[in-house]
């Protein structure tokens, strides 16, 4: 919806993006897509939705900060998803 806003802390700054009939608009660039905005703001792809919570991925919501306490919440297991021989160090 054009005009709405969205807004997400991420490392104790406060994010505002604004929806625009063919983008979105944060500081004062426009962007083509959510994705390209929490790239922007993480330096990292990310799926625009799952970064502003709009919605989850089948492993559930991803890293995010208590907007009331500033901790992380729902951090992921950087070892996740690996075999155990990767874990290992072994071939």
């Amino acid at each position: 919806m054009p005009g709405a806003l969205i807004r997400r802390e991420h490392r104790g700054r406060t994010i505002v993006v604004r929806v625009l009939p063919n983008g979105f608009d944060f500081d004062g660039t426009v962007y083509r897509s959510l994705s390209a905005v929490a790239t922007a703001v993480t330096g990292a792809n990310w799926n625009g939705y799952l970064f502003f919570g709009l919605t989850t991925d089948a492993k559930g919501p991803r890293e995010r900060d208590d907007e009331a306490t500033g901790t992380r919440v729902g951090q992921p297991d950087p070892l996740r998803g690996l075999h155990t021989h990767e874990l290992r160090g072994g071939p």
